[in-house]
């Protein structure tokens, strides 16, 4: 594997950990939005001003994420040529002794769209594996992946 696929694989790993730390940080601001409500009035009342700081950080930073999340998928499209295809990745992985028979990993390049789930696959024939990604699906209302994988095999 060429050294475009591996900086293409690692520039999706970070557009999912910024998704991943934006939705952490919606996370933090409703709940110090949650807390400000369940504080009684004279508590809301000293404590607003800190709350909404905090949340306007947060936010600030989420906005930072967004824009380098964007400007990274900007690049990629730009240079669709370091685009790797699926048994390229998985034939890198497969080298990777570290990764090689790790199913969380393989779990989580499948349900990031790293890997498609289709016949070249690692798991591919694995019930319990295609269960996984069923209920995983389901639990984040991914109707059409369900359906999708019910109807592969």
């Amino acid at each position: 594997m060429d050294y475009k696929s591996i900086v293409n694989l690692r520039l999706h790993e970070l557009l999912k950990l910024l998704q991943y730390f934006t939705l952490e940080n919606a996370k933090k601001i409703k709940s110090n939005l949650d807390l400000l409500n369940s504080y009684d009035y004279e508590t809301k009342k000293r404590e607003m001003s800190n709350i909404f700081r905090k949340n306007n950080e947060l936010t600030k930073i989420s906005v930072g994420y967004i824009d380098l999340h964007n400007k990274i998928f900007s690049f990629i499209n730009q240079l669709r040529d370091i685009i790797i295809s699926d048994i390229d990745l998985i034939n890198f992985l497969a080298e990777n002794e570290e990764l090689k028979y790790n199913r969380d990993k393989y779990f989580k390049l499948t349900i990031t769209d790293v890997i498609s789930y289709n016949e070249e696959h690692p798991f591919f024939n694995d019930e319990s594996f295609r269960q996984n990604l069923i209920e995983y699906y389901t639990k984040n209302e991914n109707y059409e992946k369900c359906s999708e994988l019910k109807n592969k095999k």
